[in-house]
């Protein structure tokens, strides 16, 4: 009995699926719609897994970057230490104010290190603060001595009579325009600059000067009349070493931990040369 019902609702089922009232091409879309949602669903696993993968090998864009992450620290002195004309001071000194009021900084602010050189104009410093007992200033706002010397000369004997040790470094790749001085209260002790000819050469040349094989040429001396590579040898050796001397001298910028505390404070402004003889 029991057998004979099965074989019933099984005849029964199979002409249920047979009823003329479904019809067969009603169930087959039904099929065809229930394996589409299937592979829609798959299909979007899929993609969502390509997606997160890829965001989380591919690093963010700069300017979702926060300033303050190692990321962004290495990237704007990466983009720092290639940007070209570089210019900074080291004064030997602790008292961060005392340089800020030496420069005679307008509109000072506070900001991390960071941030001031990575929003440098014209006119613009950024002050460090303290490290190994130098502070460092960096920026367009410091003079040019391929463009003056003499107001060069000037400003930083202004500085140095005020703040008593201080040196000045300066390079422009593209150019070979290069610098290099040490100031005492006052005094010079050691300074050379070239801009396509020897600007400035104050100074007995160094032992360390000697020991870098640094090529300081007199006033007047120029570069063979032939032009070629081999002529700017020197001078792109030069580039090269100014950090090596900062680094002896004082301190080399560019080799500084960019993830070191201490370069979140910093003071920013800008400065004018209306006072500098």
């Amino acid at each position: 009995m029991v057998s004979e019902a099965l074989d019933i609702s099984a005849q029964s089922g199979l002409f249920a699926l047979a009823d003329p009232v479904y019809g067969q091409e009603t169930y087959a879309w039904l099929l065809f719609l229930c394996l589409g949602v299937v592979l829609g669903i798959g299909a979007l696993i899929v993609v969502g897994v390509i997606f997160r993968n890829t965001r989380l090998n591919r690093p963010p864009p700069l300017h979702t970057v926060s300033m303050h992450s190692p990321l962004a620290r290495s990237r704007n002195l990466h983009f720092l230490a290639h940007m070209g004309p570089r210019r900074w001071l080291a004064v030997r000194s602790e008292n961060q104010q005392a340089v800020m009021n030496a420069l005679d900084l307008h509109n000072p602010y506070t900001c991390s290190w960071i941030d001031g050189l990575s929003q440098l104009g014209d006119h613009h410093l950024v002050i460090s603060p303290a490290i190994q007992g130098w502070i460092l200033v960096m920026g367009p706002g410091l003079p040019d001595p391929s463009e003056d010397a003499d107001r060069t000369f000037h400003f930083l004997r202004r500085l140095s009579q005020q703040l008593g040790q201080i040196q000045f470094f300066s390079f422009n790749r593209p150019v070979l325009h290069q610098s290099w001085v040490r100031m005492f209260n006052g005094q010079v002790i050691r300074a050379y600059a070239w801009a396509g000819e020897t600007v400035w050469n104050q100074g007995a040349r160094t032992a360390l000067e000697r020991k870098l094989g640094m090529v300081c040429m007199d006033y007047g001396e120029c570069l063979p009349t032939e032009v070629s590579p081999n002529n700017f040898e020197p001078l792109a050796a030069n580039m090269e070493k100014i950090p090596i001397l900062a680094a002896k001298w004082s301190l080399d910028p560019f080799a500084i931990n960019d993830n070191h505390p201490i370069l979140e404070r910093g003071i920013a402004g800008k400065l004018f040369f209306s006072h500098t003889p």
